[in-house]
């Protein structure tokens, strides 16, 4: 199967930037280095090094640190458009491991194409520019959840930005289709399994949340985003 053209990459149609240089597309496909993977396939590992970025363009992957003992911590859960390997700017190694939840597709692009590419079209260096900005405000956000809010409202705030960014909407309600357990939510909420799995189970017996082997299910989102409301926090 051939892989689409860079001009249906989620990096252009999810950013604010809509000129589309065709130029510059066509310099896009003649470097890019098509990529699939399979859910659960491990793409890189921290310390390992890191040669190329790469943009996902289906999928979800779990950005995450673990301990010797393996136990994982989960930053992050990167989906389309999102950009993975901006350490090989600095001719650096992996500060993370990413793990594929989900079958899906990548491009590939190698430091120094990628280099020469920002230099001569400034479109493309706002498109990395306005990424590295959104993560910046995730970071500035996850800092500010774990510091401040309580156990149940981090939660809350976990689903919700999850069902903004990868849930679609059907008959069941919001459904995010990926292999979501509550021990993730929790790693991504900063709070323990054991708090996390008492709130989900109060969840789902109000029925507001239906976990179930590879999709989670939120059949009434308001309840969320109503809480966050009450709490203060900004939506």
């Amino acid at each position: 199967m051939e892989p689409e053209p860079c001009s249906h990459c989620p990096l252009w149609t999810n950013n604010n930037t809509q000129e589309k240089n065709i130029l510059l597309l066509k310099n896009l496909e003649g470097i890019t280095r098509p990529l699939r993977f399979k859910e659960n396939q491990l793409l890189f590992t921290e310390d390992e090094p890191c040669n190329e970025v790469i943009v996902l363009r289906k999928g979800r992957v779990k950005l995450f640190y673990q301990d010797t003992g393996g136990k994982e911590l989960i930053v992050n859960i990167a989906g389309p458009g999102d950009i993975l390997g901006i350490a090989s700017f600095q001719n650096q190694k992996y500060y993370i491991n990413g793990q594929a939840l989900n079958d899906g597709e990548a491009c590939g692009f190698s430091r120094q194409d990628l280099r020469s590419l920002l230099a001569n079209y400034p479109e493309l260096a706002l498109c990395f520019l306005e990424h590295c900005e959104d993560l910046l405000l995730r970071s500035h956000l996850a800092i500010r959840k774990v510091g401040l809010l309580r156990a149940q409202t981090r939660l809350a705030s976990t689903i919700f930005e999850l069902a903004k960014s990868a849930g679609k909407l059907n008959q069941e309600g919001i459904v995010i289709e990926m292999p979501v357990t509550s021990s993730m939510l929790a790693a991504l909420s900063g709070v323990t399994a054991e708090t996390a799995a008492r709130i989900i189970a109060k969840w789902k017996k109000e029925g507001v949340l239906v976990l179930k082997r590879k999709k989670l299910i939120l059949p009434n989102l308001n309840f969320f985003q109503e809480h966050l409301k009450k709490e203060g926090f900004i939506l």
